[in-house]
């Protein structure tokens, strides 16, 4: 069946660059899900760059409360560095991710910026491993 899937950058969407990048990541990620028999419908990816300290707040709203539709995975953009993201982002994400039960896969910005870029079809491999894991799938696929 379809599994519905969630998105967030976090960085400035003054960053085109890496907006760019996202999108083409997003793009290359639902495409290779789909050959892999995962088929993701989404909404399009959401802001999250002024709620960097309120991650989870923002999550929740989004994805999580009463109005929400939720999603089966959500994945989000950390635009910083890996220390910086390991401050704060990070573990917020996760502590909402904890509490609703809802997955979540975090992708660093930084990874879709140099080469081989955003669309390198072994580093999205290894996120659809971890990400199917996180639905209750096999890794043999």
């Amino acid at each position: 069946g379809e599994r519905r899937l969630g998105a967030v950058n976090f960085g400035s969407q003054r960053n085109f660059r890496l907006c760019n990048k996202f999108d083409e990541f997003m793009n290359a990620f639902v495409d290779m899900a789909w050959h892999r028999g995962i088929h993701f419908s989404g909404d399009p990816i959401q802001n999250g760059e002024r709620e960097q300290n309120k991650a989870g707040e923002l999550l929740e709203r989004l994805f999580s409360g009463a109005n929400s539709r939720k999603p089966d995975l959500v994945v989000c953009l950390l635009p910083g560095s890996q220390s910086e993201n390991a401050r704060v982002l990070y573990p917020s994400i996760k502590r909402w991710s904890a509490a609703s039960g809802i997955p979540t896969q975090c992708v660093q910005g930084a990874k879709l910026i140099g080469r081989p870029g955003a669309a390198n079809p072994q580093y999205i491999a290894g996120i659809l491993l971890k990400v199917n894991l996180k639905l209750g799938g096999k890794n043999g696929f």
